[in-house]
């Protein structure tokens, strides 16, 4: 199923008036387009300077960006645009605004911190720093007066997860069973080795969560856009379909 995530714009519109929170936080770091980071003298990835979010590679085409959205103007959130579709999806399937909603590759947190103007309030983040410094996340949930917990492996069992890849990371580092929708940025790599059956070859350490993964999660929808796709667990399926129905196109 592709949805269309944008027939409500005001959703979006409602949510750009805070933008301001993060070009604060983001006028503290400098931005790397060419050559190394400093994480200490805070210069970080070019992916997380705000005027850059529409200019950046997609998973699907990389290391390439794609000259519709960039033109597209209703990408008009600081936010990565493979993650317009869990923004939209959470919203529009949880009316529980206490769900733990993780974020796999969080960042600096701006779809954490997206989720939390929407009301929800429970988050755990995920990264390794390799691209920014902590207190740039940090910053973030400060600023945005946001609780969350950052990787903490042991204790979260987490409702919805985002994952900033391919579900090959995902899976293979991170699975549980209280997980009931998660979305992964659209790769064709990973497409390509699960129509093969490649990944056995690749991640055969991990086959059986690859094998409970495929056997209790069934594809949900993806964005017209192709830039992120969602699973959810069967026993949730038709529930969430329902809600999408809508959106269909």
């Amino acid at each position: 199923m592709s949805i269309n995530i944008f027939k409500n714009l005001n959703f979006y519109k409602n949510l750009q008036c805070h933008e301001k929170v993060i070009r604060d936080v983001c006028s503290n770091y400098t931005y790397n387009h060419d050559g190394p980071y400093d994480l200490e003298n805070k210069k970080v990835s070019r992916w997380f300077d705000p005027d850059s979010v529409k200019k950046l590679p997609l998973s699907r085409c990389y290391p390439n960006c794609d000259s519709k959205v960039r033109e597209d103007e209703r990408y008009n959130l600081i936010l990565y645009v493979s993650n317009y579709l869990p923004l939209f999806l959470v919203d529009l399937l949880y009316k529980d605004k206490h769900i733990l909603i993780e974020d796999f590759g969080a960042g600096m947190g701006r779809l954490i911190f997206y989720l939390s103007k929407l009301g929800f309030d429970n988050f755990h983040a995920i990264d390794n720093f390799s691209q920014i410094c902590p207190s740039m996340l940090e910053d973030l949930m400060k600023a945005g007066d946001i609780k969350y917990k950052l990787n903490d492996f042991k204790t979260t069992k987490p409702i919805v997860v985002n994952n900033c890849s391919s579900p090959t990371i995902f899976i293979t580092s991170r699975f549980s069973e209280s997980i009931e929708l998660v979305c992964f940025y659209t790769n064709r790599r990973w497409e390509e080795m699960m129509k093969t059956g490649k990944w056995k070859e690749v991640w055969k350490p991990k086959e059986k969560i690859f094998d409970k993964l495929r056997k209790n999660f069934v594809f949900l929808c993806k964005d017209e856009d192709d830039l992120a796709v969602a699973y959810c667990r069967e026993d949730k399926f038709e529930k969430f379909k329902s809600k999408l129905k809508e959106y269909e196109i």
